[in-house]
């Protein structure tokens, strides 16, 4: 893996109003992004894991220019995207391209394949049908489709064919990252090997850097060669997959590893996360994991840890580090 950086993120922040009250006053915000600090590199799959509602999706959204962030920055290849003009943007959204998690919402019911996959050479200026034509077929054969299917519909296909036709709609531009959102959880679990196959495939091939959405870490095992842990909208542990999964520092992380199914021996006992989910509009000032963790301190309710560099390759942000 390269260690030329592709995203650097710093502390960004998401916060969204939850309306507005008598004269006026906003009644709060909802805090789905809190002060995360990412570098990408280029040529890795980095994996984004999480329970649902922890913020992975609105991170890669607000990182791609499709929500707004509150705060932070976020610089691609050296630029940042607050500098970005109309034409920048443009550039930008041909070098990052997302694969949802259903493909079938995804595509339009009423394009064939051939019309799915022109749209973005269309929109992005190219008008040689000659050109089109072989950037369809070359990009299908890409993603293992004959250029039998173009006159197909979306319905006319299963479910594992359809993301392949959504992932060649996400290559056809050429883009260097891959933002792939929960690409197989809404596949038969006999088709999700075939899919992350296939992106393993195309990252080498193509030397893409994939952000990887997900909340199975057995398929961020296979497919990762970094797993960033969100808890809350914060990043709690970041890590190589290697040291990771063999040696999970913060407690949620562990609790994460010990629910998935194994057939070896686990290192850790199974753990269950007790207590209330702290509030998204009324974040705790202390550790956002402290009325769940049965590890925690009196501290712990009111000093808020810092993620720490505990080796090369590896931060955690739990104060049980400070000792």
């Amino acid at each position: 893996m390269g260690m030329e950086k592709i995203f650097e993120i710093s502390d960004l922040n998401v916060k969204f109003p939850l309306g507005e009250g008598f004269f006026s006053k906003e009644k709060g915000f909802i805090h789905a992004v809190n002060g995360v600090s990412l570098d990408v590199y280029k040529n890795e799959i980095i994996a984004i894991v999480g329970e649902s509602g922890c913020g992975k999706s609105t991170f890669v959204k607000t990182i791609m220019g499709l929500e707004a962030k509150t705060s932070g920055s976020v610089i691609f290849n050296g630029k940042n995207l607050d500098d970005f003009k109309k034409d920048d943007m443009k550039n930008f959204r041909k070098k990052c391209q997302m694969v949802f998690q259903n493909p079938f919402s995804s595509l339009n019911p009423r394009m064939n394949v051939f019309d799915i996959l022109k749209e973005p050479l269309i929109v992005s200026g190219v008008k040689s049908k000659k050109q089109i034509n072989e950037k369809i077929f070359e990009v299908l054969e890409l993603v293992g489709l004959d250029k039998s299917v173009i006159k197909r519909f979306p319905h006319e296909f299963s479910g594992g064919q359809r993301q392949r036709i959504a992932i060649a709609r996400a290559l056809i531009l050429e883009p260097e990252v891959i933002v792939a959102d929960e690409p197989v959880s809404a596949l038969d679990v006999s088709i999700q090997a075939q899919i992350i196959n296939l992106l393993l495939v195309l990252k080498q091939k193509l030397s893409l850097t994939i952000i990887f959405i997900s909340h199975d870490l057995s398929v961020v095992k296979h497919v990762s060669d970094r797993v960033a842990v969100m808890y809350l909208g914060e990043i709690i542990e970041l890590a190589d997959k290697k040291s990771l999964f063999e040696n999970p520092i913060h407690p949620y992380t562990q609790a994460l590893l010990s629910a998935v199914p194994t057939v070896s021996a686990k290192k850790y006992k199974s753990k269950t996360l007790d207590g209330d989910l702290p509030s998204v509009k009324n974040l705790p000032e202390g550790c956002f994991f402290a009325s769940r963790c049965s590890q925690a301190k009196p501290i712990c309710a009111v000093k808020h840890p810092k993620c720490i560099q505990i080796s090369p390759t590896h931060k955690v942000a739990c104060l049980y580090l400070n000792e």
